[in-house]
Formats: C-alpha cells, structure tokens, sequence
C-alpha cells in the first residue's frame, strides 16, 4: 500500500527569506502496484507537483491516493508504459476547474510515454488532476444506470479499492453545506486509517480493509474486475505455455514446465494482488500446475494463497491438479475450487471451456464491483445490484421465435427482459411458459427501415442495458452473463462476440474460426452486441437505414471515441443455413483457416453443460 506524508525536513524554515518548499514524499512499499516516483515540491502560493504513474491503472490509483493531497495550481504527471486502446484512437482531458493551461505531450504510435501539465487559477489536488486524465488514456462509458448511490472514497484508503467502483474516475468527499437538504455522500468507503467524516454528511459508511477489501465479516477472496481479467490473452487452442506454482519466501514462482517455450518466470506476490504489469507477464501462460503447492498452515497463509488463486482463475489461467489444497481455501466459489481440483485439460476447446467457467465463477462471485452492489442491496442472491439487461429480437420469421426465446428463459443472466419486434408481420402471440421474460411484443410494417425498427424496440426497453439477439442463431445459457462481465471488465462501450464457432447447416458441419477475441476490435457479431441504453443515446442511436444497421452504429461509437470488445466466443453459434442473410459470405470462406472442426452442430461450444468434479 502507498501513502503520502509531510515530510519534517522540509518544512518552511522561518529564518530562511522568501516562500520555502513543502515536501509531500511518497512512500510506497516495494511490491506496491502504484509505481509513483519523485517528490511533490509544494511552495505557498504557487504550488507544483511532479508525479510520474506507470500506465491508465497508475493514473486509476492516483485517483485514490491523491485524495486530499496538496493545494496544487501546478501539476504535470508523466504516464509510463501507455497504450492506445486502439491504433488511431484518441481520448480527451476531462473537465478541470478554472483550468487556465493545459500541454499534453501523446505519442504518435502506439506505445509510449504521455506527459501533461496542467496550470489552474483555483488550487485543487492530485485527485481531481488524476480524474481528468483517465479519458485522455482509454474510454470512458455514459453511466448505465438510471439511479444510483453517490459513492466516496475517504482518503487514506488503499488504491485497491478501486476494484470496489464501477467508475475509474474515484469521488471524493463532498462537505455538502446544508446537509439538512441532502446529505453530501450517499455511501462512503473508508479504510482503517481514514480520517473520520461528520455523521451528517454520510447516509451510509461501508469499511474497507487495508488492502481494499470489502470489510463485510466474509472470508472471501476479491478480484478487481478492470485488471484481474482475460484481456490479450493467447487463443485457447495456442501451444501457450504450461507452468508450475513453486512456493518461494515472498509469494510464489510461476515456473515455466520447459526451458525451450522462451517464456521467463514471473513472481506472484504474497502480500499485495496482482497488478497490471503481473496479468500481462502471464498473458502466454496457458495452465498452471497446482501440485507442489504446500497446504497453508495458517490463516494468513490461507487467505493470501486464496486471493492470489482467485486472481489468477479471473485472469484465465487454467489452474489444475490441485485437489490437496481444495480443502484449505475457505470463502472460495465452489466452481473454482472444482475446476483447480481438476488434472490439467486438453488443449483447444475443452481448455477454453475450462478456462471460461473457472473466470465466469470468479468474476461473478469475486468481482469487487458485484461485491459491493450485493452488499449495498442487503442480499446475497447472484442479481442483486447487477444492471438490467433488454435483449432486443427483431424478426421477419414468427415461426423461429419459440425456439430462441426458449434459450432466453434459460440464461443463467436472470435481470432480463425480453422485447419482440415482429417486422412485416402481426405481433408474436407470447406462449403462456414465456410471458413472464417477454415485456412486449409488437408489430411494424415491412416498409419501416430496420434500424427505425430497432429504435422503436429500444424505446419499448426497460434495460440499463441492451443486448441484440438473432433469430436464427444459438445461444447458450451463460452468453448474457459473459456480455456483462465483459461489459463490467473491459470497459468498451459495445462488448460482443465474434462468429468465432460457426455452424454452416448446408455442409453439416461445425467450425471454430481464427479469430482474435478478448481484445478491443472494430467489429463483434451484431446478434451479441451488448451496450448501455445510455451510450445509445449519447451516439444517437440506431440510424434509420435498411441495411447495415450494427455498422452505422459502431460508425458512430468509433467517431466518439469509443470502444468495442471481443469476448470469447463461447455460448454463441452463428448458424449459417443460406437463407436470407445480412452477411454476405460465402459457406466456402467460414470453412478456410479454421482451427478446429466437428461434423454437425457440435453443441459443446455453446457452453451448457455444468464444470466437471472429477
């Protein structure tokens, strides 16, 4: 954990002429994910700050650390290590008060080094400076939800709090002056060593361990969902690189199983999670052997070897062969503890199968974000708190309805609603078993262009969320569950899926396509496209053309600066059946450059079959 502190040596010398420095030092421990260098020379009256952070998650803990830090009217921060989420994007500085001088020095490749300095006419602090540049560095999303908690971070608390907010952009305490009227915080974070806060200000206080965990009595690991995630990962059916765990003072050795893979060794910390810098070492590590990992003999040793596990199950490391340590790992998900229990799979499909439930468990039970939404909701049931999802089904065939509604009643994503269009026809009469999941069903002419369709459907929705489905497609049960935890974890404005496993009925025959999926992209299937109601709005909406529909709006989302995510395929089949398509591609081409294929529908890839125990 960082902190900051005044430092007694430098303190202003009143024998000494003229305004003198003020020292802010910062302080971090040496397995600190923060990465903060230099000093902070405050002098009276024209105040300066020179902090340097490594990448956006550097800028994201500023955001925390910096809370009630300094009077400053002169800052510059230098961001190491930063990449553009896509080639040609570009963000923007958010809002500063009285912001009278602003250099932003970007890159023109990719990679590189960010430096801006920023000159304000109203002292501020590190915070609000930090809060600024986070749209500079990577997209940020309108605020899906309709109503919500005003949530403050108390300062003082550890960086890794952050893993509790949904908004990289950290709030911090408001004194609001007539707390008769309103009070200035609805929910407040506050770690042991923060400062106290009046009682009138707070309408709730949460408490935050040292580390940033929720403090809730639960013996539950946490996962920050923005970094503990699968992004850039290797395809599942890549050579990759199969490791060992080895115990070691400090944490543990992922040790590579041969020398010849190329691939170094990476530590994983005992004592603090795993940051930014750790995932991206792991990125080629495909599984990991739990075998000669020792049982903890404590109930330190305990926590930290289950937090560390959970982070590494979340990233989309396969862990295997660790059933002596089943029973040690208390506050776990049943799901992840099966899958670590289990011998190390085969690659390909039955990896990615693996690897995509043991992360679905992770991510949902772990996810600091969901732990605070179940916590602020006082329930313990999987949707409390989670955003409302409206799946959009326009259709021109009535007839194919019954069958994907019936994969809709059977989404594990329980928040959900579903709105029928039937375009060129009279309205779908819902059956009796659905009426429950269809909110409305309703018809429109043939001659309306389907992205007005499309548009009435939207405003029929009740959803913090929006997600397209296609009639004739296949959806497993968790394919809305992994639209929103990619949706919570990549941070894009559309997530989606690729035509990743196709089915293409007139050759009979089931194909898994080289494509690269968790990563931003410029384009996901349009009957996966996943996006808050609000971000719709913010581009426009769909445009009213008759074809080209998800095109135009992805258009539009690139010309705002806008991102689009790709998660694994899994839970989604694109049948191909040659009739009547808006794709235009020939069955030959999905059947070129493929890397795996299985004669007829090969219903494994749609992910319905529970985690094996044995």
């Amino acid at each position: 954990m960082a902190w900051w502190g005044r430092s007694t040596s430098d303190q202003e010398r009143p024998d000494e002429a003229g305004p003198q420095p003020v020292r802010l030092a910062v302080a971090t421990d040496p397995d600190s994910p923060v990465r903060l260098t230099g000093d902070l020379d405050m002098v009276a009256g024209a105040s300066t700050a020179h902090v340097s952070v490594a990448g956006a998650a550097g800028v994201r803990a500023l955001a925390v650390l910096g809370l009630g830090v300094g009077v400053l009217t002169d800052v510059t921060v230098t961001v190491s290590a930063w990449r553009r989420p896509l080639a040609g994007w570009s963000g923007r500085l958010g809002a500063v008060a009285r912001l009278v001088r602003c250099e932003v020095d970007v890159p023109t490749g990719r990679d590189g080094e960010v430096t801006v300095r920023l000159v304000v006419d109203e002292p501020t602090d590190l915070a609000a400076v930090a809060r600024a540049l986070v749209p500079l560095l990577e997209p940020v999303r309108a605020d899906a939800r309709r109503g919500s908690p005003r949530v403050a971070v108390a300062p003082g608390s550890s960086p890794h709090v952050a893993a509790l907010l949904l908004d990289p952009r950290v709030s911090p305490v408001r004194l609001e002056p007539d707390a008769d009227a309103i009070r200035g915080n609805d929910v407040l974070l506050r770690g042991p060593s923060s400062p106290a806060v009046p009682d009138e200000q707070v309408a709730r206080v949460v408490e935050v361990d040292a580390d940033g965990t929720l403090a809730d009595g639960a013996d539950a690991p946490q996962v920050d969902l923005t970094v503990h995630r699968p992004v850039g990962r290797l395809r599942s059916t890549a050579a990759g690189v199969p490791a060992v765990l080895q115990p070691r003072t400090d944490g543990w050795t992922v040790q590579p199983v041969t020398a010849s893979s190329g691939a170094a060794a990476v530590t994983v910390p005992a004592y603090r999670p795993l940051d930014a810098d750790d995932v991206a070492a792991l990125r080629r590590v495909t599984s990991l052997d739990l075998s000669r990992v020792p049982v903890p003999t404590d109930d330190g040793a305990r926590r930290r070897l289950t937090a560390r596990l959970t982070e590494l199950a979340a990233v989309g490391v396969e862990l295997h062969d660790g059933r002596a340590l089943t029973a040690s790992l208390r506050g776990l998900d049943p799901a992840v503890v099966a899958a670590l229990a289990l011998p190390r799979g085969d690659r390909g499909l039955a990896r990615a199968l693996r690897t995509t439930r043991q992360r679905r468990a992770a991510a949902s039970a772990h996810g600091g974000v969901l732990r605070l939404a179940r916590h602020l909701a006082g329930a313990t049931v999987e949707d409390a708190g989670l955003p409302s999802v409206s799946v959009l089904l326009v259709s021109r065939r009535p007839d194919l309805l019954p069958t994907v509604l019936d994969q809709l009643a059977a989404q594990t994503y329980r928040n959900l609603e579903v709105v029928v269009v039937v375009h060129g026809e009279r309205a779908f009469e819902v059956p009796a078993r659905l009426r429950g999941l269809v909110t409305h069903s309703v018809a429109l002419g043939a001659d309306v262009p389907f992205g007005a369709v499309l548009a009435h459907a939207t405003t029929l929705a009740d959803g913090e969320l929006l997600t397209k489905v296609d009639d004739d497609d296949l959806y497993g049960p968790h394919h809305v569950w992994d639209l929103v935890l990619a949706w919570l974890s990549s941070g894009a404005q559309v997530v989606g899926k690729r035509a990743q496993y196709v089915y293409v009925a007139e050759r009979d025959v089931t194909v898994h396509r080289k494509l690269a999926v968790e990563n931003v992209v410029k384009v996901v299937a349009g009957g996966t496209m996943l996006l808050s109601a609000a971000d719709l709005a913010a581009v426009g909406g769909w445009r009213p053309v008759p074809r080209s529909v998800d095109r135009g709006l992805l258009e539009r989302l690139h010309e705002a600066g806008g991102s689009i995510y790709a998660t694994e395929g899994l839970g989604y089949v694109y049948v191909r059946h040659g009739d009547g398509h808006t794709w235009a591609v020939e069955a030959d081409a999905l059947l070129t450059n493929v890397l795996e294929q299985w004669p007829g529908l090969h219903r494994a890839v749609l992910d319905e079959e529970p985690l094996p125990t044995s």
